[in-house]
């Protein structure tokens, strides 16, 4: 059977058989990874361990894991003892795993920036910047007292308005989104 036609057969399976789905109530009592225990809020039933946090067991997709203590409704197909949860109350954190593209708000705000790029090109506007800013006391020296913004009191001016300006890039990477 090709794997691409695995969750195709198993949906026409559980359609075409007697078989209910439940969906349960439950609160999470620990998680383990991609998985998690859960106990039903109905109190007639067991535990139920290692309940997936996404919905395809490939692991392909959003992974939602919820806090400890929250509720979440989870589905369970009987026949294969296969659960998993469909809903949470509370997120801990959420993940997604794409082969290729992922697209938040239709894409109008362009691209997630690469921070260890944006990182590398700062510092080398800074690097500029600062170049540009140490060659120009020594220009404007060079330059004839002819007028107040050239030669010595042009430097002692700039020096003067720039003393104290530094370029510093803090808190650009907002910790809690990845990618």
């Amino acid at each position: 059977m090709n794997t691409m036609n695995k969750p195709v057969d198993l949906i026409r399976s559980i359609v075409n058989s007697n078989e209910k789905p439940q969906v349960l109530f439950c609160t999470v009592d620990k998680v383990n990874g991609s998985t998690c225990d859960v106990t039903p809020v109905s109190k007639n039933l067991a535990t139920i361990k290692r309940v997936r946090l996404n919905t395809n067991s490939m692991g392909a997709g959003w992974r939602i894991t919820p806090k400890v203590g929250s509720v979440v409704i989870v589905a369970r197909l009987s026949q294969l003892n296969d659960a998993y949860v469909a809903m949470v109350s509370e997120v801990e954190k959420a993940e997604m795993a794409a082969t290729d593209t992922i697209v938040f708000n239709g894409g109008v705000n362009g691209g997630i920036v690469k921070i260890k790029e944006l990182e590398e090109n700062l510092k080398a506007l800074k690097e500029y910047v600062e170049a540009v800013h140490n060659a120009l006391p020594t220009a404007f020296n060079a330059i004839s007292s002819g007028s107040s913004a050239n030669g010595l009191s042009g430097a002692t001016s700039y020096s003067k308005d720039m003393a104290g300006k530094t370029i510093d890039f803090k808190n650009i990477e907002n910790e809690k989104i990845k990618h």
